[in-house]
């Protein structure tokens, strides 16, 4: 099988997330995309949202799509959430599929200063995303761990569509208590106005 891993905070999860997995594994071709929320990220500041709520939500909003699937297999794992060792995990358990690691363009060209990216490499293919307003990198600007140029065989370039939406956004929005309508699937919606996420 090829089999998309789409790790992230998902602080909250929302449509530009999903809509980027859809037209990934369509382009990709992929059998399915495994969603991954990180209970430790080591890249950016702590969640909002518990690791448990932010599971939730991403069950929640991926219900009803065959080809989506979630694991917990970061927020059970302890300590800091490394991709690598995720990785690693899925690909013991799966040796004979294909893994494709989904992760924006911003974070392919900070690939460098991931946790043991020629491991990482090895395990996968990389499948950068566009994001609004940014441009697809030039050839040679990806770079490995030693500084040089990452080969080309190393990752794909993939556009996508332009959905001006952010988890900060929703959070800001949650906080002063502002419509959230046709920004998160209608069930991540209702969860998070139930237990009040993201209103202190």
């Amino acid at each position: 099988m090829r089999i998309g891993v789409f790790g992230g905070t998902f602080d909250p999860l929302h449509l530009a997330h999903l809509r980027v997995a859809e037209e990934v594994a369509e382009k990709q071709r992929l059998d399915k995309v495994l969603f991954i929320p990180a209970a430790r990220p080591p890249h950016r500041r702590a969640p909002q949202a518990s690791p448990q709520d932010r599971l939730a939500m991403v069950r929640l909003g991926v219900a009803g799509n065959l080809k989506f699937e979630v694991s917990d297999c970061e927020i059970k794992r302890p300590g800091i959430s490394y991709t690598v060792d995720t990785l690693a995990a899925l690909k013991q358990r799966h040796p004979r599929d294909r893994f494709f690691l989904l992760m924006g363009m911003d974070q392919l060209l900070e690939l460098h200063a991931w946790h043991d990216v020629p491991r990482l490499l090895k395990l996968c293919r990389v499948v950068a995303f566009s994001r609004p307003g940014q441009p697809l990198p030039q050839p040679g600007s990806v770079l490995g761990p030693d500084g040089k140029p990452l080969p080309a065989r190393a990752f794909t370039l993939q556009s996508v569509s332009a959905l001006e939406i952010s988890a900060t956004l929703i959070r800001r929005r949650a906080q002063r208590r502002e419509s959230l309508k046709y920004l998160l699937p209608e069930p991540v919606i209702r969860y998070l106005q139930k237990h009040q996420l993201y209103q202190s």
